[in-house]
C-alpha cells in the first residue's frame, strides 16, 4: 500500500488525498498515517489544505521501493523495512525457520542489540549506516556455505568502488578504507545438515554517514563520510550492494568459488604479509599470511610450517596489540 502511495507522489506533482483514497479504496485517514509512515522513514512530504500531497524529497531514506527502482530488471530480492530491530540478522533468522523465501532482504535504520563476528557488539548510530541481512537457501553442498562471507566481502568492496570509493579486505571479511579503518563488518549464519544447507544469512552494516566514532573505536572505525568527506544516499549504495551480491552468487551456484577466491585476493590487504593470528581459543600465530584454500580459510606459514586458519582475526605485526580490542 506505502509503495502504491509512493508511486503516486513520484509520478504527480501534487495529489490530494481524496484522489489517494479513491484510487486505493481507503479511508482519508489511512492515507494521512500512511503519508506520516513514510515521513518517518525519510521523505519529506508537503500537505497544502485544499490542494494535497507534494513530495519534495526522497531524503536518504533506505525504503524498498526506494531500492527496487535503482536495481536492474529482473532482480529477484524481496526487500522489506523496518525502522528499528534488535538485529537483522536475528530478525531474518526467525522468518527464515517460519519459511521466509530465497533472496528475502531486511533492511533497518537503527538496530539496538546488533552484532558482528564473533559476537562482539556492532557500534551503529541509526540513520547512518545500511544495516541490512540477506537469506539464501542455496542448492549447494554445506562445505561451500562458508564461503558465503567472503563472497559477501567482495560484493560489498564492489560496489563501494562503483561509487568511487577505495576498499579493501582484511581476511576473512572486514572491509577496510584505503586508510584502514573499518568501513563494514559482515556476520553470516547457516543451518546445514550432512547434505543440505537449509537457510543461510549474511547480514553486514556499512557506515555510511557517521561524523565520528566513540573513543574506542575512534582509531579503528571510519565511514564513508570521515574517509571521502562526502555523504552517499544509502539507497544507493544498498542497491549497488544487493547487484553485485546476485551476480556473485550466480558465479558461486554455476562456477564454484575458484573465481571469487581470485577477486577476494585482489582486494586483500594482508596476504604475502607478515601477521598475527589471533584464534577463537586464545592462542595466537605469527606467521606469513600466504593465500586462502578453496574454503576460504587462511594459509599461514609459522616456523611449525603452513598452518590452515579456519576462524579468527588477523593482524599486522604492528597492529598486533590491538587485537584485543
Amino acid at each position: 500500500m506505502r509503495d502504491t502511495i509512493l508511486r503516486l507522489l513520484k509520478t504527480h506533482e501534487e495529489i490530494s488525498g481524496q484522489a489517494i483514497s479513491d484510487r486505493l479504496q481507503i479511508s482519508r485517514s489511512a492515507v494521512a498515517k500512511h503519508i506520516a509512515a513514510l515521513r518517518s522513514y525519510g521523505y519529506v512530504i508537503e500537505a497544502t489544505p485544499g490542494k494535497g500531497y507534494r513530495l519534495l524529497s526522497s531524503g536518504d531514506t533506505v525504503h524498498p521501493a526506494e531500492i527496487r527502482a535503482l536495481l536492474p530488471a529482473g532482480q529477484p530480492w524481496q526487500i522489506r523495512y523496518e525502522p528499528e530491530v534488535l538485529s537483522t540478522n536475528v530478525t531474518l533468522r526467525q522468518m527464515a525457520e517460519q519459511g521466509a523465501a530465497d533472496h528475502t532482504v531486511l533492511l533497518a535504520d537503527r538496530q539496538t542489540a546488533g552484532q558482528g563476528r564473533l559476537s562482539r557488539v556492532w557500534y551503529c548510530q541509526p540513520q547512518t549506516a545500511v544495516i541490512l541481512s540477506l537469506l539464501l537457501r542455496p542448492p549447494i553442498d554445506p562445505y561451500l556455505a562458508g564461503t558465503i562471507t567472503l563472497l559477501t566481502a567482495v560484493a560489498v568492496c564492489d560496489a563501494l568502488r562503483s561509487l568511487g570509493v577505495e576498499a579493501y579486505i582484511k581476511w576473512p571479511n572486514d572491509v577496510l578504507s584505503a586508510g584502514g579503518k573499518k568501513l563494514c563488518g559482515i556476520k553470516c549464519e547457516m543451518r546445514c545438515s550432512m547434505d543440505i544447507c537449509h537457510w543461510l544469512i549474511a547480514g553486514f552494516g556499512i557506515n555510511v554517514r557517521n561524523r565520528q566514532f566513540p573513543q574506542p573505536l575512534q582509531d579503528i572505525a571510519g565511514s564513508l563520510y570521515t574517509e571521502t568527506g562526502r555523504d552517499f544516499p544509502r539507497a544507493n549504495l544498498a542497491a549497488a550492494c544487493l547487484d553485485r551480491l546476485e551476480a556473485h552468487y550466480q558465479t558461486l551456484l554455476h562456477q564454484g568459488f575458484e573465481p571469487l577466491r581470485r577477486l577476494w585476493l585482489q582486494y586483500a590487504v594482508s596476504i604475502g604479509k607478515p601477521v598475527t593470528a589471533a584464534l577463537p581459543d586464545g592462542r595466537r600465530l605469527r606467521g606469513l599470511a600466504l593465500d586462502i584454500d578453496a574454503n576460504g580459510s587462511l594459509l599461514l606459514q609459522t616456523e611449525q610450517g603452513v598452518q590452515t586458519i579456519h576462524c579468527g582475526d588477523i593482524f599486522p605485526e604492528a597492529a598486533a596489540d590491538h587485537s584485543r580490542r
